[in-house]
């Protein structure tokens, strides 16, 4: 199981699974037995179904990062590279190689 809390304006994943999702994903760092991760990275692990964020913390994140024209942009790119780094390890071509 895993807690997640919103602690000044960062998200911290604690708990059994936290070291996993560092691992595959390579977002945020680990202080003190939890991950640290900033908003936009928790929107990305949430979305790409690494974890699951309640509505009270989605709500906090939304208030922070909704007057930042970025955060759409950073959102995306972030799934992309979430995406990009759990398919390491297949075999066969690498589907997001377009050259």
């Amino acid at each position: 199981m895993v807690q997640i809390s919103l602690v000044n304006s960062k998200v911290v994943i604690s708990g059994k699974r936290y070291k996993k999702i560092w691992s595959t994903t390579g977002l945020g760092r680990i202080e003190n037995d939890k991950l640290v991760v900033s908003p936009e990275e928790a929107i990305a692990l949430h979305l790409m179904g690494r974890i699951k964020l309640s509505d009270h913390v989605l709500d906090s994140i939304w208030e922070q990062t909704s007057r930042n024209p970025g955060t759409f942009k950073r959102v995306l790119a972030l799934m992309d590279l979430i995406g990009r780094r759990s398919y390491k390890g297949h075999i066969g071509p690498d589907p997001y190689d377009i050259s």
